[in-house]
């Protein structure tokens, strides 16, 4: 996942986007459904706030 996030990145930058969030996925979903991943649901907290505030990138990876 992190060489196609750095891709990701990579390409963003240069058409100058200057805000880039981490990549925001849930690991394991066949032993923990999403929903119940604490750390997911806070990465995914802060995208909201994020794109609520006029900023428009998404980089969602699913593994």
């Amino acid at each position: 996942m992190d060489k196609a996030y750095d891709t990701a990145c990579a390409l963003l930058k240069h058409m100058n986007v200057t805000d880039i969030l981490s990549a925001v996925c849930s690991h394991n979903t066949n032993i923990k459904p999403a929903l119940e991943d604490e750390a997911f649901i806070n990465q995914i907290t802060k995208l909201v706030i994020f794109l609520i505030s006029d900023k428009y990138i998404l980089l969602f990876v699913r593994l």
